[in-house]
């Protein structure tokens, strides 16, 4: 039988305080999809439940939540930029990176991979990754097919454009294919060449690296998350419009061809 209002209010006053709202909204959430999967009448949208799920709402823990996330600005890519060797295999591929996740308003652990024996076709983006080279009226952009976003499980569309700045991620993923270039296809798309064979670019060994290098700058560190929200800010700065800024981080859709005939 369908579960009644004031049994789903005492079960959200149950959880009041002791549990962050995005964990409680789960709980709720699989709720109705029991009912609506039975086909029985779901009561939690009552006004007597709305006002219980409110408070627990307020009530969540400070703990279950995290503070905002400082931006990935330009000072942090010009203090990277002014360390790294594009010649070094590792260096173009982690320059690759850092200007790919700004500039496509992707997070960090969408291009890389969290372990060197964690890689998962149907979740990191791989060296024979079918990609969209274009040039439309002087517009050069490339756009990357991902298998998987934190927000699109079915993967979306990562757009690069030229720019006319140090760290254009048009220049920077054309410099790593080209230093990196004929890798096996099985190969994450940020990996490198090293005496033994390749290597990917791991997120947490990055993030280390980074971490050196603007603490000897003096800058603020700013976690993966960052390199998202600071493409987005700077896109907004410049005067990029909402629209273009939200279809960048929702992945638009367009054709893609193979990455194998760039490098010929």
């Amino acid at each position: 039988m369908p579960i009644d209002s004031v049994l789903l209010a005492c079960f959200a006053a149950d959880a009041a305080g002791s549990i962050g709202i995005s964990g409680f909204d789960n709980w709720f959430s699989g709720l109705r999809a029991w009912h609506v999967y039975h086909n029985m009448q779901w009561n939690g949208g009552d006004e007597y439940v709305q006002l219980i799920l409110s408070g627990v709402r307020k009530l969540a823990p400070s703990s279950s939540t995290h503070d905002p996330r400082p931006p990935v600005r330009l000072a942090h890519l010009e203090a990277i930029y002014d360390v790294l060797d594009f010649l070094n295999s590792y260096d173009a591929a982690c320059w690759a990176v850092v200007c790919t996740a700004f500039w496509g308003v992707a997070r960090l652990g969408e291009v890389t991979v969290s372990s060197a024996k964690a890689i998962d076709p149907t979740r990191n983006v791989l060296w024979k990754a079918l990609m969209n080279w274009r040039n439309d009226s002087g517009v050069q952009s490339v756009t990357i097919r991902l298998p998987w976003m934190k927000t699109s499980h079915r993967g979306a569309d990562l757009i690069l454009t030229y720019e006319d700045e140090f760290s254009c991620p048009f220049r920077a993923l054309q410099q790593h294919l080209s230093t990196n270039r004929d890798l096996p296809d099985e190969a994450p798309l940020f990996a490198f060449r090293t005496a033994d064979g390749w290597e990917p670019v791991v997120k947490h060994i990055l993030m280390r690296r980074l971490h050196e290098i603007w603490s000897a700058r003096g800058l603020f560190l700013p976690s993966g998350h960052s390199f998202r929200i600071g493409g987005t800010t700077h896109l907004l700065s410049r005067g990029t419009s909402p629209q273009v800024v939200q279809k960048l981080a929702d992945g638009a859709q367009m054709p893609s061809i193979s990455i194998g005939g760039i490098l010929s």
